[in-house]
Formats: structure tokens, sequence, C-alpha cells
């Protein structure tokens, strides 16, 4: 939210306010007639009225603006953060999301699981002749 924008308001209400001020003290000068300074005083409620409802009617849509901005700004922070490479983060991630909905965790793949290499591997599944069926290990 710009700062700026306040202060411009708070000095436009100041203004008003002397400007009020300085018809009050024109009130006690005779030769004014003090009807018409009593309506210029109410001109320049109204204009300060006006003023200050455009500014609240806008401030919604100031602040919507700037949310959204905060959340982009968030968001590109947190994903500069992030490692793409590290699957451990993701996991953590469905994990708490896991949580969060209260359902059953589902298995993966831990460091104790025996993994074979799936090249050395390669059509030596099976041993033996094409009649047996007995499995050997790859690893």
């Amino acid at each position: 939210m710009e700062l700026r924008l306040f202060q411009q308001i708070v000095a436009l209400n100041q203004s008003f306010d002397q400007l009020i001020a300085g018809l009050m003290d024109l009130e006690s000068v005779p030769f004014f007639q003090r009807h018409l300074l009593c309506h210029a005083r109410s001109d320049v409620e109204i204009a300060r009225v006006y003023a200050n409802r455009e500014f609240f009617d806008n401030f919604e849509r100031i602040v919507e603006d700037d949310a959204k901005w905060a959340y982009r700004f968030q968001r590109n922070f947190n994903e500069k953060l992030k490692d793409r490479n590290d699957i451990y983060l993701e996991l953590r991630e469905a994990e708490q999301r896991r949580k969060r909905k209260g359902s059953r965790g589902a298995p993966f793949l831990t460091s104790s699981f025996p993994v074979t290499n799936t090249e050395e591997c390669k059509g030596r599944l099976w041993s033996g002749s094409s009649t047996s069926s007995k499995r050997t290990s790859c690893t």
C-alpha cells in the first residue's frame, strides 16, 4: 500500500480543516455576511465528504491489488527457495497435505528397499531354459 496516498488524503483533510477555520474567523468580521460564510463552510464540508468517499470507495480495490501482489511475491520467493531436484521436499509436502486431510499414508520407497539395476538385468530376469520358471536375483 502506498504511504504517499494516505499522506495525501490526510493533507487534503487538513487543508479542508484550515479552510473551515479561516471561514469561521471571517464570521467575526462585520462586513461579511454571516449566512454566506455558513453556506461556504457547508460547501467545503460537502467537498470533503465527496473526496473522502471517493478515496474509501476505491480503498477496497487498492487493498485487493496489494493483497494479490503480496501473494505473488510470497509465492515467487518460496519458489526460489525450493530445490526442484529435491524429492524429499515433495514427499514432505505430500505428507503434510495427507495429514491435513486426515487420510492414511501411502507406502513409498525407502533406502532399505532393494532396488535392482535394470540396465544390468535387462533380459536376464529369468535364468535357465525357457521351460524353467525359476526366478534369479539380478542385484
